[in-house]
């Protein structure tokens, strides 16, 4: 068991963002507290990418090489009332000292992430593509009586050689991809609300329709959030937003994601 030193993420900059585990050997768990509103992204040496989002607290175990340094990313940032005291610490724990998996969020003794409304996300990482463009899709249901305020849309990909990446949105029904994922809620009250949004993605031959509100070329350097782009995105119920990679070739590893606060309409 070894801790790590802790530090504050948004003060280390290019190559200073690095977690420094000292770890040699295969099979070790990395505990990892996020005290902070940055929602972060590790990059392991065999090109394993594990999210870690604000102010929450998991374990993540690479059974194939060493942790050694593991570099870390800001994804986005979740609007709060302001971090008292923004910090990143944890331990590292050899093969045999394992302690029990777990991810979960920080108690909720901190700032609520957003006054009004409810933190969530969702994501999807692809170590290898087969297919030509990948999306992910969020769609609010008719009936839902709640607006989602899209604070991120992020993607990033592995392709050097420039590829596309839209913001696409169409009106109902819900476009439903091949591939279910979780919308993860990120309040850190004691009983956070679930999502009322849908959320799939596919790794697919060809897109599914929608209009495009922003398009840009990303490469393997970026996490690019297109919502900071757009400046901002109100999800209306009967609506999907998707974020569309144009991989064009394959075999890239692809990430997807989406941030965003519910808050309910009022007529």
């Amino acid at each position: 068991m070894r801790p790590f030193t802790a530090f504050n993420p948004f003060t280390l900059t290019g190559q200073d963002r690095l977690i420094d585990t000292h770890g040699v050997n295969k099979g070790e768990q990395l505990v990892v507290y996020n005290y902070s509103s940055a929602i972060l992204i590790l990059h392991f040496l065999n090109f394993q990418a594990a999210y870690v989002p604000a102010y929450w607290a998991m374990d993540i175990i690479v059974p194939t090489i060493a942790m050694g340094r593991v570099p870390y990313d800001i994804v986005a940032v979740v609007p709060t009332s302001g971090d008292i005291l923004p910090i990143v610490y944890g331990t590292l724990y050899e093969p045999g000292e394992h302690i029990p998996s777990f991810s979960m969020p920080i108690p909720a003794s901190l700032p609520s992430a957003l006054p009004g409304g409810n933190f969530y996300s969702a994501f999807v990482v692809l170590p290898s593509t087969g297919n030509p463009y990948q999306v992910i899709n969020l769609f609010n249901p008719v009936l839902s009586n709640i607006k989602g305020l899209i604070l991120g849309a992020v993607a990033y990909t592995s392709n050097s050689l420039y590829p596309i990446v839209n913001l696409v949105s169409s009106i109902g029904p819900d476009t439903l991809l091949h591939n279910p994922t979780g919308c993860v809620p990120h309040d850190i009250t004691a009983k956070p609300v679930k999502s009322v949004m849908n959320c799939s993605y596919e790794d697919m031959p060809a897109p599914p329709g929608g209009t495009v509100l922003y398009s840009t070329f990303i490469n393997d350097a970026q996490h690019f959030n297109l919502v900071n782009e757009k400046e901002s995105f109100t999800l209306e119920p009967g609506a999907n937003l998707m974020v569309q990679l144009d991989s064009i070739q394959v075999n890239d590893q692809v990430g997807l994601e989406f941030y965003w606060s519910e808050v309910p309409i009022i007529a």
